[in-house]
C-alpha cells in the first residue's frame, strides 16, 4: 500500500481526542461474567495468545480454539456454539466436540482450476445460498454432449470468477446430484412442479439448502 494508509491513520489520529490512561487500563480485565473466547489456530491478528492470557482473569470465561482457522472464523460448529452459549448463559456443560473435525480449508492454485469447456448444448442453472451471513450466488453451468453425456463446471460469481471443474453430474427422473472432489462439496435435489431443483449443498461440515433455476 506504499505509505497511503500510515499518513490516513496519522491524519485521523492528529485531530482524535486524546487523555492521560490511567494505571489501570493494561491491566487484566476481571470478571465473574461467563465469557466466550473463539481463537483460529492459524489468527496472525489475534492468535491464541492473547486470548489465553485474558482468559485466566475470567473465573467463567472459555477459550475455545479452531482448528486450521484464520482471524475469521465461520463455521457451523462455531455459530451452533454462540448459539447454545448465548442461550445457556454459561460455558459449564457447552459441547464443544464438533470443534475438532474443523474441516481444513482447500488449497487450490490456478491450474487446478483449469476447465477445458465442454461443447454441446448448454444450461445454465442459478442459485444461492446463505453462509454466515453472506448471500453466495452459484452457477452451475450443464452442457448436453453429442453422445449424451452431460458435463459440468460451478462458479461462485461473489468470491470468483474461476470455473470449478464438476467431477460427477447425474441429471434423471427428476433428479440432480453432483460432486466437487476439489472443494469437497456434493448437491443432491429434486425438479418441482415450477421447474425448480430444490435440494441440500453439502461442503464439510456445512449444510444448506440451495434451490436452482433454470436460465431463461
Amino acid at each position: 500500500y506504499g505509505r497511503g494508509r500510515i499518513d490516513r491513520y496519522r491524519e485521523v489520529c492528529r485531530n482524535w481526542p486524546r487523555s492521560a490512561v490511567k494505571a489501570d487500563f493494561v491491566e487484566p480485565v476481571r470478571s465473574e461474567v461467563p465469557v466466550l473466547m473463539l481463537s483460529g489456530d492459524a489468527d496472525p491478528v489475534t492468535p491464541p495468545a492473547l486470548a489465553a492470557s485474558a482468559v485466566k482473569s475470567m473465573s467463567n470465561g472459555k477459550q475455545i480454539i479452531v482448528p486450521h482457522a484464520g482471524h475469521a472464523i465461520d463455521l457451523p460448529c462455531v455459530n451452533g456454539l454462540m448459539a447454545r452459549f448465548i442461550a445457556a448463559g454459561t460455558v459449564n456443560g457447552l459441547d464443544t466436540s464438533c470443534v475438532a473435525a474443523s474441516p481444513k480449508p482447500a488449497f487450490i492454485t490456478e491450474d487446478m482450476l483449469a476447465v477445458t469447456k465442454p461443447k454441446g448444448e448448454e444450461q445454465i442453472w442459478e442459485g444461492a445460498i446463505d453462509v454466515g451471513g453472506q448471500h453466495l450466488r452459484l452457477v452451475l453451468h450443464v452442457f448436453k454432449n453429442a453422445d449424451g453425456k452431460i458435463s459440468a463446471y460451478l462458479v461462485s460469481p461473489d468470491q470468483s470468477s474461476s470455473e470449478i471443474p464438476v467431477d460427477i453430474i447425474q441429471f434423471a427422473d427428476s433428479k440432480l446430484h453432483f460432486e466437487i472432489t476439489l472443494v469437497g462439496a456434493r448437491y443432491d435435489g429434486k425438479m418441482t412442479e415450477d421447474g425448480t431443483v430444490r435440494g441440500t449443498f453439502i461442503q464439510g461440515p456445512l449444510n444448506v439448502s440451495l434451490d436452482l433455476k433454470l436460465k431463461k
